[in-house]
């Protein structure tokens, strides 16, 4: 059991491969429950960002389990990533933040009990078992703590949820439909700014971490969220191979705002036509719907646009992606090549 738990700390993609549970439907959250965590490409990169403090967003199709993947990650940091530290969920209302943490209790409930550090047994004998409500979670042995947010009505309510949140770990589910979340993040930048520079000191672990599909571009939250978005570093395989200090240097050169985006469709995650076809017949085949959350696509236009939002949504359906590019530059602008020469 030591040496499961010494693995753990010091090499978190064992306790991915190896220890690891998620949830599953039809099967009880017990101890050995649920299924083995997949990894993607998508959540491999997810998690190089995590383990070497880079905030990042990560977008996949709807139900390939990248909110389940986002809790592992504070799952991880809750048991094994840091100590003594506040962690916060974010998410368009409270009982879906709460939702979030119960997900993390249940990948937490089928660990071996020795690793779910449930209780702590003080030197006069008393037995502290921390917190665990709907709304919090305190681990007693790291002193963890786990709090959920609730919804910003107004900008100032989302600057007052702003200012308060210091804290190192940060997660903001469904990022593209929450109100008011660039005043929130904002806000808290300073706040964060500090806790993650102490926790980086003491070699915890720290991040923000986005998780959304695309927002509807006709609604605030989804027009914030992509302007936000714009100003990110795009993900690359190849940053896999990059020095980390290189890869850092360019996040935080005023060309980016210091976040890394994730995505990957669904045909880069190697899904077979057939669950394309099955996803698209749950939504009725609505095109609009299949572009936002099957395709990723964020779609511009609304009715005070010349253009018709079909027609937009065509041409967006029919860009072209570059076949190569080619980078000869020390800050990763490269040359897009479209057609063999």
């Amino acid at each position: 059991q030591l040496k499961v738990v010494l693995e753990c700390l010091v090499n978190p993609w064992y306790f991915l491969r190896e220890v690891l549970h998620i949830p599953a439907d039809g099967m009880p959250i017990e101890i050995g429950g649920g299924v083995k965590y997949q990894i993607d490409r998508n959540n491999v990169a997810a998690w190089y960002c995590f383990l070497n403090g880079i905030d990042h967003y990560q977008s996949k199709p709807r139900q390939e389990g990248k909110t389940q993947d986002a809790v592992a990650k504070f799952n991880y940091a809750y048991l094994f990533g840091t100590l003594s530290s506040q962690m916060l969920f974010f998410n368009k209302d409270q009982d879906q933040a709460n939702l979030n943490l119960y997900r993390l209790k249940c990948q937490r409930d089928m660990l071996p009990s020795y690793l779910q550090m449930r209780t702590l047994t003080l030197e006069d004998g008393k037995v502290d078992k921390g917190i665990e409500n709907t709304k919090s979670i305190r681990n007693p042995v790291t002193g963890n703590t786990i709090t959920t947010m609730g919804r910003a009505t107004s900008k100032e309510t989302a600057m007052k949820m702003g200012r308060g949140a210091t804290s190192a770990l940060q997660y903001f589910d469904e990022f593209d439909f929450i109100n008011f979340q660039v005043e929130i993040m904002n806000a808290a930048s300073f706040a964060y700014s500090t806790a993650s520079k102490n926790a980086a000191a003491a070699g915890g672990l720290f991040g923000r971490i986005l998780t959304s599909t695309p927002g509807d571009l006709d609604t605030k939250s989804g027009a914030d969220a992509t302007e936000y978005i714009s100003h990110m570093l795009k993900w690359e395989d190849k940053f896999l191979d990059e020095p980390i200090d290189k890869l850092k240097s360019i996040l935080n050169s005023p060309s980016f705002n210091r976040f890394c985006f994730i995505e990957h469709s669904w045909r880069q995650l190697k899904l077979p036509m057939s669950w394309y076809e099955t996803q698209c017949g749950l939504v009725s085949f609505n095109e609009e719907v299949i572009m936002r959350e099957i395709d990723l696509k964020r779609v511009h236009g609304s009715s005070l646009s010349p253009f018709k939002r079909s027609d937009i949504m065509y041409l967006i359906n029919h860009v072209q992606h570059p076949i190569e590019q080619i980078d000869i530059s020390k800050n990763l602008c490269p040359f897009n090549i479209y057609e063999r020469l």
